[in-house]
């Protein structure tokens, strides 16, 4: 089985009323949507801006992207939108992110719900701590081998998982593997959203 890309700058969408020409459909009916403002900041250090950047980058671009799409999904078709492990623990520092990755999962449900009789599922894919570039944005390029550590010592299997790993879990969210899975979210976190440790860094304040 295959699965086609579909490449488009969702962030910008809400900011014009994007025409369908512009837009390459989806092949074959699948798609896999990935919007990542990945800012981790205390309560304190929030402004309106970056606050309303974030949700527009992570939650905004995501739902007016779909809706552009939506005359060209076919039935069936299956939408996989990125979530996060961390809209289900209480890191600190994560409050926006997490709060624009747990509604992007809502949508996967209460989307499923709306298309679902069009042939249209809608799912999450909810990544653990993962090996990406991303890493070296949040350490800022400096000690980016204690913060691969730290991260490390949160997952219960002690790695992080790699892009290969969560390419893997979106061929099956987009194929006919997986066509009785509507409206839910699939974890590939290592454990970090169910299982408890004992040994979790106090300072931590990183994103999955």
């Amino acid at each position: 089985m295959s699965v086609e890309r579909l490449f488009v700058h969702g962030g910008d969408l809400w900011r014009f009323n994007t025409p369908l020409s512009c837009l390459q459909p989806p092949q074959q009916g699948k798609t896999h949507i990935n919007a990542g403002d990945v800012t981790h900041k205390s309560l304190g250090e929030w402004d309106e801006q970056a606050f309303d950047r974030l949700m527009n980058t992570n939650l905004k671009g995501p739902f007016f992207l779909i809706r552009a799409l939506l005359p060209m999904l076919s039935n069936p078709s299956s939408v996989i939108i990125c979530g996060s492990v961390s809209a289900r623990i209480g890191l600190p520092q994560s409050s926006a992110y997490a709060a624009s990755k747990a509604a992007l999962l809502s949508l996967a449900r209460t989307l499923s719900a709306e298309l679902h009789p069009r042939g249209i599922r809608v799912n999450g894919l909810s990544p653990g701590p993962t090996e990406t570039p991303a890493l070296n944005k949040l350490s800022g390029g400096q000690h980016e081998d204690k913060l691969r550590e730290d991260i490390r010592a949160l997952v219960p299997i002690g790695r992080l998982v790699t892009p290969y790993e969560l390419a893997k879990a979106a061929v099956f969210l987009a194929s006919d593997e997986s066509s009785f899975v509507v409206g839910t979210e699939l974890l590939v976190d290592g454990g970090v959203g169910n299982l408890q440790l004992n040994n979790i860094p106090t300072r931590l304040c990183v994103t999955y």
